[in-house]
């Protein structure tokens, strides 16, 4: 059964208030860096709407999927990254399965701003922005 447009419309249009919200945050700090930084990536903490993050990258639904299995040296795993995509901005969501069941998943969202790429992931209580041109 093909996905309802209108839904995924309505995810899509969550990863564009995101957009919204963080792209004057971004502009603002790569006016602020020097471009050597930005050519080599320049990384910076900011304490962005958790609930905002939350709605568009955590809990939002995907709609493409790749997925390989691999070999570590600890076994074989299944790696699949979802990704959604619009305009200038993706989110990824990775989820490795270890062959002794470990679930493990993260996020990232990527911006492409004034051709800088920025780079947003979570952790603890801030998030890690990371910009690089080229």
């Amino acid at each position: 059964m093909p996905i309802d447009e209108a839904y995924k419309n309505m995810d899509l249009s969550k990863l564009l208030e995101f957009r919204n919200y963080v792209e004057p945050i971004i502009k603002k700090e790569i006016e602020n860096a020097d471009e050597d930084d930005l050519e080599f990536g320049y990384s910076f903490e900011e304490p962005l709407d958790e609930k905002l993050w939350e709605s568009a990258i955590e809990q939002n639904n995907y709609y493409d999927v790749k997925t390989e299995v691999l070999e570590h040296h600890d076994g074989v795993y299944l790696k699949s990254t979802f990704i959604n995509a619009i305009e200038n901005i993706s989110s990824e969501r990775y989820v490795n399965i270890r062959s002794n069941a470990k679930i493990e998943i993260s996020y990232r969202c990527f911006i492409d701003v004034d051709g800088i790429k920025a780079i947003i992931e979570k952790s603890k209580d801030k998030f890690k922005i990371t910009l690089k041109s080229g």
